[in-house]
């Protein structure tokens, strides 16, 4: 319940000496808490609040740090703890108010004495009539209730989410105007709200279209709709003198499948210096397996990706004539991890989603149990032999231009070019720039700095960087750029470096 290292109030009592009373001193300390319960007598320290104000980088503001008694916390965090479980049970605290509630009455001192510190100097104290104390205990969860009915959306439809004293209240349709219109209505109720309140709406926060990023948000739904559940990846390094069929049994017992599951093998392959990449699906037992050619353009990584999607396209079309149990073997393991990664993102590659999307409809709708599982490549698991070959046999033909090509392998092959162009570039400009540097110490093939990992401080790293492009105010530098004009040194020298 309470921490070491925070700092005390002007009673001097800190937390660690708090933590260190006898049983005796404990039901003491109880004792006290119960009579300010049933008495409403509060003691002088505990009403005290020392505030300190700190700047904030960058900014003409300051920000309050308030200091109060640790006795007086402790006590506000046992009737916070009873009041938030009351305020949750009877649904007190507005539904779309989110901040500092769990997973998602003592009348509280609000006429209290406040010393405030200014610029390290003491002032007299200062009686606050209006609003909470700054870090007590108590204020998130009063200003929640007393804030319960601001975004009361009886007139208005809108959407809103709140974090503590932060409101967002947003919109979403097909005519931007008509959304605009709506918030504008939405900011207007929320002050009029606050208003009645005592309280007033910060007047340089203004309706705004959101362009931004959504990852966090995605990721958070993906959570509250359990995505990542059921969903079972192993990796499985086979041993020497281990037979196919006692991999296939160490899945079966491992993961609970039933007789007879259906094992699937799928692979994908790009030549190194090849026009097409092939993707390929073998299932074990039947005689149909399955190729195709891709754009060259397309990832290895997407090759696999598709022939895990081609997998489950197939299961969920014949899923009635199918075992219930399914085991997909490949030996894509970073296709693996992208599928078990649960973050949501405009980065991820599409048919990772698209992958994701139908395991989760197969397991639902279709109450099939799939495990996906890694395994070495060329070791002589003969379905990955058989995926291997068809793979390579799909990269020679042509491609099939109904498969897409994710826009993550467009930003790599651009990134590629931007790469070559601006060594290039870098390259035929040494002749009159970074001679010394060019000469001894560039690397076409290295993208990584010199200084990559290591924990160095920024003054080393720009000396030693500018040493080495021979770009740093000593002597000869300095002279060659015509700033002075002798090179040499005061030891005699010819030269200064």
């Amino acid at each position: 319940m309470i921490k070491n290292n925070l700092a005390p109030g002007r009673d001097g009592i800190e937390y660690s000496m708090l933590k260190d009373l006898t049983e005796e001193m404990e039901e003491v300390m109880l004792e006290i808490c119960n009579e300010v319960w049933t008495t409403d007598w509060f003691p002088e320290d505990w009403r005290k609040y020392q505030t300190m104000f700190i700047d904030k980088a960058g900014k003409e503001k300051v920000r309050p740090i308030a200091l109060s008694s640790c006795v007086g916390k402790v006590m506000e965090r046992m009737v916070n703890e009873r009041m938030v479980w009351w305020a949750e049970r009877i649904n007190k605290l507005a539904r779309d108010q989110n901040g500092f509630r769990r997973g998602r009455s003592c009348a509280e001192n609000l006429v209290r004495d406040t010393e405030f510190i200014i610029n390290g100097q003491e002032s007299e104290y200062r009686r606050v009539y209006k609003g909470l104390p700054q870090g007590a205990v108590l204020s998130p969860l009063l200003y929640a209730l007393y804030t319960y009915n601001v975004t009361n959306k009886e007139q208005i439809e809108y959407e809103s989410v709140q974090f503590a004293d932060d409101i967002a209240a947003y919109d979403k349709g097909h005519n931007r105007d008509n959304n605009k219109r709506i918030l504008e209505k939405a900011v207007n109720s929320i002050s009029e709200q606050l208003t009645e309140l005592g309280l007033q709406l910060e007047p340089k926060k203004t309706v705004q279209e959101v362009k931004g990023k959504v990852s966090k948000a995605n990721s958070l739904m993906v959570y509250l709709n359990k995505k990542s559940k059921d969903l079972s990846i192993e990796y499985y390094r086979k041993k020497k003198g281990v037979t196919d069929a006692q991999l296939l049994e160490k899945i079966k017992t491992t993961h609970g499948m039933d007789e007879g599951f259906t094992v699937i093998y799928t692979d994908g392959f790009k030549k190194r210096r090849g026009k097409l990449l092939g993707a390929s699906v073998v299932i074990e037992e039947q005689e149909v397996a399955y190729n195709i050619s891709i754009s060259k353009n397309c990832s290895t990584f997407t090759a696999e990706a598709i022939a895990i999607k081609a997998v489950l396209e197939i299961m969920e079309n014949k899923a009635d004539s199918r075992p219930r149990d399914i085991a997909v073997l490949t030996d894509a393991r970073a296709v693996l991890q992208a599928i078990r990664n649960n973050h949501l993102s405009v980065y991820k590659n599409r048919y990772i989603n698209e992958i994701r999307e139908r395991h989760f409809r197969l397991c639902k709708e279709k109450k099939k149990k799939i495990v996906y599982v890694w395994i070495p490549s060329h070791v002589g698991i003969s379905g990955n032999e058989m995926a291997d070959k068809l793979a390579k046999e799909a990269a020679e033909e042509e491609a099939d231009d109904h498969i897409e090509v994710s826009f993550l392998d467009f930003r790599q092959k651009f990134r590629k070019e931007i790469w070559n162009k601006t060594q290039d570039f870098l390259v035929k400009d040494a002749r009159f720039k970074g001679i010394y540097y060019f000469k001894n110490f560039y690397n076409r093939k290295k993208k990584k700095p010199w200084f990559h990992g290591k924990n160095e401080e920024k003054y080393f790293i720009t000396l030693i960087n500018r040493l080495r492009s021979n770009h740093y105010n000593v002597n000869e530098s300095l002279a060659r750029k015509g700033y002075i004009d002798d090179a040499r040194c005061e030891c005699g020298n010819q030269r200064e470096t």
